[in-house]
């Protein structure tokens, strides 16, 4: 089944060219960190032969440490945000484009897919936590094979994860009921806009495919009314000259785009509350688990024989050595747990979702300019050729 987010049954968008902006695929890039003077940028994305055909991408930028250059297929960035996420719960994580079966080694697709990854990798730079991740130096500096060099990588325990979110967000107050209350209420906001995203992604689908066919057959009408009007000159008819125009700006591409990128945005912001509410059922297990062993060793302390006395025939202070050790590992577990909980709320709170809102607005007031500016340009352009038409026939 064709994926709509690609418009792979288009031809090659070679009608905005003169527009920078409508074409350099930057449509949320974050600014850097301060401390970090970065650029990345993806290109000669090859059709490599194997058992199956497959697409490298050349990954190549400059930071602090000096220049670095990476070759890297589709999977490898599947797997980065894979490990990025699981080492980073409750986190912003980019998205990148999704998968497609039939299709993905047409160059339109391919050119599509490099914008989308180039945009991934340039957000993924201006959130200072994740560029400094070992993950991500791996992908960019270390050996071709990542998919395989980062088998290495285990899932880290929560007590490590803790750890890590105390060192990286130390800063992070505490949230109350109420502030914890608004970030559901956001999960359920971005939910609708990401609905509403989908419906006018597939409805610029539309505008684009009727403004290509459009621009397709203008030039041809137009060309073929000179033709008739030099037969009509003929019989005393007045003669119009039309410069036919071979460029059309198609200002539904720009809008394209900048929907991809947006619907793509939604669902990591999603993602990320998702796994706050993920870890609130973690710790309500943690919980339940760490009550039902204190009643386990209450009841043996108190002279009843537990199952597994009876079945392993385990001396008492044997099995309360071990209950009272697994209810020492659980406490700690447990106290990671809310660390992280706290954490992920809290940088949701003040930081994540604001910022988020803040960026979206921004980018919408700006895009919806730029998008209107060109349809402006366009009607003008039609106008002014028309116009003339008009003028000689009115001399």
């Amino acid at each position: 089944m064709e994926n709509p987010f690609y418009s792979s049954s288009l031809k090659e968008n070679n009608y905005i060219t003169s527009k920078a902006d409508y074409t350099n695929g930057n449509f949320e890039r974050r600014t850097p960190p301060s401390d970090d003077n970065v650029s990345i940028s993806i290109f000669n994305p090859t059709i490599k032969e194997g058992f199956r055909k497959y697409v490298i991408y050349t990954i190549s930028g400059l930071d602090l440490q000096g220049t670095f250059e990476a070759y890297r297929r589709y999977k490898d960035f599947i797997r980065l945000r894979t490990l990025l996420v699981q080492h980073w719960p409750g986190c912003f994580i980019p998205h990148i484009p999704p998968k497609k079966m039939l299709g993905n080694l047409q160059s339109n697709f391919i050119e599509q897919r490099r914008k989308l990854l180039e945009l991934f990798l340039n957000k993924i730079v201006s959130i200072s936590y994740l560029y400094h991740s070992q993950e991500f130096h791996m992908f960019i500096r270390g050996p071709n094979e990542y998919h395989k060099t980062t088998s290495e990588f285990r899932r880290i325990s929560l007590i490590q994860l803790s750890q890590t979110y105390l060192s990286v967000f130390a800063d992070s107050p505490r949230v109350t009921p109420e502030e914890i209350a608004t970030i559901d209420e956001s999960y359920n906001y971005f939910k609708k806009a990401l609905y509403e995203m989908e419906l006018v992604f597939a409805a610029c689908l539309r505008s684009l495919e009727t403004f290509a066919e459009y621009e397709e057959h203008l030039t041809p009408l137009m060309n073929g009314l000179k033709d008739v009007n030099s037969l009509y000159v003929l019989l005393g008819c007045k003669e119009f000259r039309v410069l036919t125009r071979e460029i059309y700006t198609n200002p539904y591409f720009m809008l394209l785009d900048y929907l991809k990128s947006e619907i793509m945005d939604l669902k990591a912001i999603i993602e990320a509350i998702h796994k706050k509410k993920a870890y609130d059922r973690i710790t309500t297990k943690a919980e339940e688990r760490l009550e039902n062993e204190r009643k386990k060793l209450q009841k043996i302390q108190q002279g009843n024989k537990s199952l597994a006395m009876i079945i392993t025939n385990k001396p008492k202070d044997a099995v309360v050595e071990k209950l009272s050790s697994d209810i020492a590992e659980l406490e700690n577990e447990l106290q990671a747990i809310y660390s992280i909980t706290r954490i992920i709320s809290s940088q949701l709170f003040s930081h994540e979702i604001p910022r988020f809102k803040k960026e979206k607005i921004y980018r919408f007031e700006t895009v919806m300019r730029t998008f209107l500016s060109a349809n402006i340009q366009e009607l003008e352009s039609l106008i002014a050729q028309t116009q003339k038409i008009d003028n000689a026939f009115n001399s």
